[in-house]
């Protein structure tokens, strides 16, 4: 599968490019060189840009809301405490 999917991702009608390590394999009309190093870019950026990322302190009765379309999210193990099981 190539990086071509992109989707209108606001109101605004603004575009995002939709990848994920996963599922990518390239980017259509780059040469293999240039599309490997501009998806390893964006793959650390999207991990490692602490201003782009969104800590939340839980707390009785959170709720966190976020648009799938347009956002990359991992869960951290980094609190104590109960930690959850699909036992």
């Amino acid at each position: 599968m190539s990086a071509k999917r992109t989707q209108k991702s606001t109101n605004q009608g603004e575009k995002a490019l939709y990848i994920q390590p996963q599922f990518a394999r390239s980017i259509v009309g780059y040469k293999k060189e240039e599309s490997d190093a501009l998806l390893n870019f964006l793959y650390q950026h999207i991990a490692l840009s602490q201003d782009i990322q969104c800590r939340v302190k839980w707390s009785p009765r959170s709720v966190v809301v976020w648009d799938n379309r347009v956002t990359a999210h991992s869960g951290m193990v980094d609190w104590e405490g109960p930690r959850f099981s699909g036992d």
